[in-house]
C-alpha cells in the first residue's frame, strides 16, 4: 500500500500544470452537468456557471499554447468542449496574436 501511495505522489509531482487545470475543469464540468439535470435550478446561476466553464476552458487553452510543451490531445479535448462560435473566436484571436 505504501508503494502505491508513493508512486501516486511521485506521478502527481511530475504532472504538468496544464493537467491540474484540466482536472479542475473536469470537476467543474461534472458539477455543471449535475446541476443542469436537476429539476429545480436557477437559470441565472446556470448561465453564470456556463460562463465560468468557458473561461476555464479558454484559460487552459491559453496555458497550453504558451507552455513549454504542447499536449495536442489535451488541447483538442479542451477546444472541442467550447461551442463552435467560442472555438472559432478563440482560434481567430490566438492566430492574430
Amino acid at each position: 500500500m505504501d508503494q502505491l501511495l508513493t508512486n501516486f505522489l511521485e506521478n502527481t509531482k511530475k504532472m504538468q500544470p496544464q493537467h491540474n487545470d484540466y482536472s479542475l475543469l473536469q470537476i467543474f464540468k461534472t458539477f455543471y452537468f449535475i446541476y443542469y439535470t436537476t429539476s429545480v435550478r436557477n437559470e441565472e446561476r446556470l448561465t453564470e456557471m456556463k460562463c465560468i466553464l468557458s473561461q476555464l476552458l479558454i484559460n487552459l487553452l491559453r496555458k497550453l499554447c504558451t507552455g513549454r510543451s504542447f499536449d495536442l490531445q489535451l488541447g483538442l479535448s479542451a477546444l472541442f468542449m467550447l461551442s463552435e462560435q467560442e472555438a472559432c473566436n478563440w482560434l481567430s484571436t490566438i492566430s492574430a496574436s
